[in-house]
């Protein structure tokens, strides 16, 4: 495990051909990263770890895996970071799982195949070609695009939401009080607009499009989560 000093906020950026991340966000003046095989028995995955690059500074932390050639079948490794509270994260694979806890503050996420979930954020950009995409808590607008799976926020409380799925279901919840525009937009499924509206609040403006499957825009149940 690497250890670097972290007195305020950093900057996460995790690029991987495969890899599962979890980054924990919480009450520390350091970034801690490991870097471990998926499958210790597996040679590839204990190469690609090897091989796995973590540098830190200038308030930033950079993991980088080896890309492999056209040909050879990547190895998979498993990244774990604890970063101090309301860091901000990149992270993109082609294959594997993205996953936080804790608040974060700018939170982007891409997974061509795989799940991806979002405990708190600022704001979000999550995007997955294959996968299911969640987020807990977005304080200030989210984007979250798939071809193939659900899409979930469970409450925003201002800015600008946009959701576009090809094949599954997209739900969003709405901060209690906060002011709503929405534009819905389906091909072939169903559409349900439960939202309590009020005037005066935050402003959400919140456009989701669904080719095939649900749309869900509903008043969420609120969350304890400092964002």
């Amino acid at each position: 495990m690497q250890t670097f000093p972290a007195a305020a906020p950093v900057r996460l950026v995790v690029t991987a051909p495969v890899a599962n991340l979890a980054v924990r966000a919480g009450d520390a003046a350091e970034a801690t990263v490991e870097v471990r095989p998926s499958d210790p028995g597996r040679s590839r995955d204990v190469k690609a770890a090897a091989e796995t690059t973590v540098t830190g500074g200038n308030g930033e932390v950079v993991v980088t895996a080896p890309k492999t050639g056209a040909l050879k079948k990547p190895g998979s490794i498993d990244v774990t970071v604890t970063l101090p509270l309301g860091s901000h994260v990149q992270g993109d694979v082609a294959l594997g799982v993205l996953r936080t806890e804790g608040r974060l503050g700018t939170c982007v996420l891409a997974s061509e195949v795989g799940q991806i979930t979002v405990d708190a954020a600022e704001t979000v950009d999550l995007r997955s070609t294959t996968g299911h995409i969640t987020a807990g808590h977005v304080a200030r607008g989210a984007k979250a695009l798939t071809v193939t799976g659900n899409v979930r926020i469970d409450e925003v409380t201002a800015g600008e939401v946009e959701v576009e799925v090809t094949h599954g279901s997209a739900s969003v919840g709405v901060s209690a009080g906060s002011s709503v525009e929405t534009d819905l937009s389906m091909a072939m499924g169903r559409v349900r607009d439960n939202v309590h509206r009020v005037t005066g609040g935050e402003p959400v403006r919140v456009r989701i499009e669904v080719q095939i499957g649900e749309i869900h825009l509903h008043t969420a149940v609120s969350r304890t989560t400092g964002v």
